[in-house]
């Protein structure tokens, strides 16, 4: 998930992820854009092509919002900006 600590997107959604059913092998990494885990996208590639996806927005002067990413089965969905639809792809 993307998003400056302590927002109400971010804190929404950590509170959906944890409050909700037991997910096995669930990890939560919360990218705040102010402060980027780089020594984290050395090693992650993930991380490392959200943070890439990050600074080309902000280098063509796109807006960058807080968004939040459901990886399953190798695979990482597309960006999700919808509180609602956020929650509802994370009781899936």
């Amino acid at each position: 998930m993307s998003g400056k600590a302590g927002s109400n997107f971010v804190a929404s959604m950590l509170q959906a992820i944890h409050g909700t059913r037991y997910i096995p092998n669930k990890v939560v990494i919360q990218i705040d854009p102010e402060n980027p885990p780089l020594d984290l996208a050395r090693y992650n590639s993930v991380v490392k092509g959200i943070l890439q996806g990050m600074e080309r927005d902000k280098a063509d002067g796109k807006e960058v919002k807080e968004s939040l990413r459901i990886c399953r089965d190798f695979a990482c969905g597309l960006p999700i900006t919808d509180l609602g639809e956020a929650r509802k792809e994370v009781l899936e």
